[in-house]
């Protein structure tokens, strides 16, 4: 599980680099194009992550809520546990000190985030203007913020089967020809 979700992570860099040349070729075809392909990364990292026990957002959450004594303390220790992952403080004081590759913050947190980035950059490209990073940064707080004192729930038990998922991957995003391979 861990060195699928690496290699995703690796191929999730090549997108980002995609999405900025795209940028800087004032193409917003060419950043939205790398974004589709970071996102598809995005679900199928958060696949990979949600068929191991280990990787999951919703024990987190629920092993949080399960200390409290009552409503109250339930709502609290769910956001401290969201906040601890994400932000670490009310207003970002330490964002992603903590952060973790989860199963189900991938696909909630993480993607909407790059989503934003993309829909800045295509604007800033569409409007022929330089990308607005204090903009930007808002506009992922208030999301950032919003996810921590969200209470969606998220499955505290593997989904799928961490093999299948991994060879289907492979399978997927594995180079189609030997470009990695030198003769000797």
């Amino acid at each position: 599980m861990d060195v699928t979700r690496q290699s995703l992570q690796l191929i999730a860099i090549t997108n980002y680099d995609d999405m900025i040349a795209g940028f800087k070729a004032n193409s917003t075809s060419a950043v939205q194009a790398a974004a589709v392909k970071l996102y598809e990364v995005f679900v199928d990292m958060d696949a990979i992550l949600s068929s191991n026990q280990y990787f999951l957002l919703g024990h987190w959450l629920n092993s949080a809520k399960a200390l409290a004594t009552n409503s109250q303390e339930k709502e609290l220790y769910e956001y401290n546990a969201r906040n601890q992952v994400t932000l670490w403080g009310p207003r970002g004081n330490i964002d992603d000190y903590a952060n973790k590759m989860w199963g189900g913050l991938v696909n909630t947190y993480y993607k909407p985030r790059w989503e934003l980035f993309e829909s800045y950059l295509v604007d800033a490209i569409s409007n022929g203007t330089k990308f607005n990073r204090d903009k930007f940064n808002a506009a992922v707080l208030d999301h950032e913020t919003k996810w921590t004192q969200g209470t969606a729930s998220f499955p505290d038990a593997p989904v799928g089967d961490t093999l299948t998922i991994a060879k289907k991957l492979h399978g997927k995003y594995r180079p189609k020809n030997d470009q990695f391979f030198v003769a000797l």
